[in-house]
C-alpha cells in the first residue's frame, strides 16, 4: 500500500476516534488484513469504507459484514479466535455478537490489532503474501513514483541554485510570454 493511501486512512479515521495512536495501528491492522486475504485494491477499498461506516456509527450490519468476510475474511475468523469464537460459525458469532451489543466496535478492533499487526498471526501471513507478482508491481509503481518526485524536487533546487527561480516561478514568468505572444 502506498504511504499517502495508509496516511489518508489513518487521517479519516482520526477524525472519528481522535485518536492518533490507535487509528494508526488500526490502519496497520486494515492493511495487513487485506493483504493476508490476498484483496487486491478493489477489494482492499470496498473492505475499508465498509469498515469506516461501521467505525463512524458504531453499528455493524450484515451488508458491511459480508463485504469484510470477502475482503478480510481470514483477519475476522483469527479476531473472532482472539475474542474466544471459535469453530466453524466464529465469524457469523462476533457479527451476532457485534450486531446485538454483547461486544463493542472498540472491543472488535482491539482484537484486529492484537491479530494483524507486529507478531500476529494475520501480520506474518500478510508479510509472507506481500511477495506476489501484483504486490510487486505495486510497490515498484510506489517506488517510481517517489523516485520521479524526488528527481523533480531535485531539479526545482538546482534551477533555483542557478537561475534564483524555482520551477513554479519559472513557469508563472513563462505565462506573461505567452500572453504577450
Amino acid at each position: 500500500t502506498a504511504l499517502n493511501e495508509v496516511v489518508d486512512t489513518s487521517q479519516r479515521m482520526i477524525v472519528m476516534t481522535n485518536n492518533i495512536e490507535r487509528s494508526t495501528q488500526a490502519t496497520l491492522a486494515l492493511n495487513n488484513a487485506f493483504l493476508a486475504n490476498n484483496s487486491d485494491t478493489d477489494k482492499a477499498k470496498r473492505g475499508l469504507e465498509q469498515y469506516l461506516n461501521m467505525l463512524s456509527t458504531g453499528e455493524v450490519n450484515l451488508v458491511s459484514w459480508r463485504t469484510l468476510q470477502e475482503t478480510m475474511g481470514l483477519a475476522l475468523r483469527k479476531t473472532a479466535e482472539e475474542m474466544g469464537d471459535t469453530g466453524a460459525t466464529a465469524e457469523n458469532d462476533l457479527y451476532k455478537a457485534l450486531r446485538d451489543g454483547e461486544v463493542v466496535f472498540s472491543d472488535f478492533e482491539d482484537g484486529l490489532i492484537r491479530v494483524a499487526t507486529g507478531t500476529g498471526e494475520v501480520a506474518e501471513i500478510a508479510q509472507t503474501g506481500a511477495v506476489g507478482i501484483e504486490t510487486s508491481f505495486k510497490n515498484l509503481q510506489t517506488a517510481f513514483t517517489k523516485g520521479l518526485a524526488n528527481t523533480i524536487t531535485d531539479l526545482d533546487n538546482a534551477l533555483e541554485h542557478a537561475t534564483g527561480y524555482n520551477i513554479a516561478e519559472t513557469i508563472d514568468a513563462t505565462k506573461a510570454v505567452v500572453d504577450n505572444a
